[in-house]
This record gives C-alpha cells, sequence and structure tokens, in this order.
C-alpha cells in the first residue's frame, strides 16, 4: 500500500466553519505524471520500486527534495511543502492538518525481522516479534478505518 500525504485544504476558512465531505478517493500513480514530489531514497526498497514507477511516467514526476526517511517527508509536507508517497504507517501517524489518499496500484510492503541465525528466538524476542506483528495490523486497518470516515475540514 502507498499512501499520499497532502496538507489540507481549508486553512481560510472562519474559525469554527466546518465542511464535511466524503473521504478523499483513490489517486492512480499515472495521475502523478509531471507532478513535483519528495523523493524517498532509493536507498529504501520500496523508495526503489517508487522511483522506478514514476521514472515511467510519460512525463516523469520529479523529485524536487530527496530525503532518507517517510517521517522526514511527512514532517516536509506537514510544514507546507510539496506531496509525498509515504508508506501507510507514517500516513497512519499524519495529523488532521495532512490529507492522505491511497495511491493504487496499491504495492505490497513487507516487514522484515532480522535476527542472527546461529540460535532461535528466545521467548522475548518472540513475544516481540508478535507485538509488532499485532502493532502493523492495527495500524493498517486504523488507516483504512480513518479512511472510510467522513473527513471534516475546518
Amino acid at each position: 500500500m502507498r499512501t499520499s500525504l497532502r496538507r489540507a485544504a481549508g486553512a481560510d476558512r472562519p474559525e469554527g466553519h466546518l465542511v464535511a465531505h466524503r473521504r478523499p478517493a483513490a489517486i492512480s500513480i499515472d495521475s502523478l505524471s509531471n507532478t513535483t514530489l519528495l523523493g524517498i531514497t532509493r536507498a529504501d526498497q520500496l523508495g526503489r520500486q517508487l522511483q522506478a514507477y514514476l521514472e515511467q511516467l510519460d512525463p516523469p514526476a520529479r523529485i524536487s527534495t530527496w530525503v532518507q526517511t517517510y517521517q522526514i517527508a511527512k514532517d516536509i509536507v506537514c510544514s507546507g511543502e510539496g506531496l509525498a508517497l509515504v508508506d501507510p504507517f507514517t500516513a497512519v501517524s499524519a495529523g488532521a492538518e495532512l490529507q492522505t489518499r491511497v495511491v493504487e496500484p496499491i504495492m505490497k510492503i513487507n516487514l522484515y525481522a532480522v535476527y542472527r541465525a546461529d540460535g532461535p528466538l528466545n521467548s522475548v524476542q518472540r513475544a516481540f516479534v508478535q507485538s509488532v506483528r499485532t502493532i502493523a495490523a492495527e495500524l493498517i486497518s486504523s488507516l483504512r478505518n480513518r479512511e472510510r470516515r467522513l473527513h471534516a475540514v475546518q
């Protein structure tokens, strides 16, 4: 799953004025042709996959700034600069000031546990891996539920 972040509109509305609207629709990655984006380093697997796809667009997306992490990309978007494609875990952490939209086609994201090969995981390590699985599933579910809810823009 890829998720885009964009600063939420409506900052110019009078205080207390709420506009309810349906969740923003998913966007096609093809619609990002000739769009200026924040780029994630190619050292990241998802970053490599995204950049390869974005370069195939005609015209290709333009990368204005390269960053090392999705969190940095999110923080830059929070400050009002640009559009970023991030993983769903970063998107879930976005506050109300950011609009999140699922980007299609959906791309699988893998999480890996890295540990020494010369011994099995002990009970604490196994519990930690299970906790990560549970939290990741909850975050993905939270993102999907948030996408389903009506949004209010202040």
